[in-house]
């Protein structure tokens, strides 16, 4: 049996992993700003990383990546992901996909400015040395090429952001969530799709 959830009802998926977040945030878990992604390259070989989650808002979720890197050509050959959100302290599981469309690019750039210097700089790394992912001859030749760029650059502040920063916002129609709150009771796991404007809930074994 599956049940309707109307917008701002407590049925609404990502309105609860919002509220999640919030209370996640408050108990200082590990967890609170990060996300799982996982994508498929076009010989099926499956990726997992950890990002910085940059916001949730209504059922996207904001994340930033490098044009040319592996996961932004992973979805642009497939475009199919699955993200994985779990909060520690709260025993809770939010496995998320759907589709996905670009930030615009200014925004993009104003919060790029918000990043530490280490990471501008090895933003410009990027551009001039090595893509993300590609290989270093050591750890201590890559140390010293960001050290090599930070001086080439100058002054962190007055960076602006590069050309292959990137911004995505992840559509989110389907969600699976898990709450493992109650150990001594059987997991309380829901699937939630989107269509027509409200969400379809339906309970899943765990």
């Amino acid at each position: 049996m599956s049940e309707r959830a109307n917008g701002g009802s407590t049925l609404d998926p990502m309105a609860e992993l919002i509220r999640d977040r919030s209370r996640a945030r408050k108990k200082l878990d590990q967890n609170a700003d990060v996300c799982f992604l996982a994508t498929s390259d076009v010989v099926g070989d499956v990726h997992v990383r950890t990002l910085v989650v940059r916001e949730i808002v209504d059922r996207t979720v904001g994340i930033f990546l490098a044009e040319g890197s592996p996961k932004w050509q992973q979805l642009q050959e497939g475009g199919r992901y699955e993200l994985l959100i779990y909060y520690p302290t709260m025993d809770r599981q939010y496995r998320l996909s759907g589709g996905y469309h670009g930030i615009d690019t200014e925004l993009v750039a104003d919060s790029w400015q918000l990043r530490p210097a280490a990471s501008k700089y090895l933003d410009y790394y990027y551009a001039r040395t090595g893509g993300q992912s590609t290989i270093a001859k050591s750890r201590q030749d890559l140390i010293e090429g960001i050290g090599a760029v930070a001086q080439s650059v100058g002054d962190p502040d007055a960076l602006v952001a590069p050309s292959h920063a990137r911004g995505l916002h992840l559509e989110v129609n389907r969600v699976d969530r898990l709450d493992l709150t109650d150990p001594s009771s059987v997991h309380d796991r829901r699937l939630f799709t989107y269509s027509g404007g409200a969400w379809r809930q339906e309970t899943l074994v765990p």
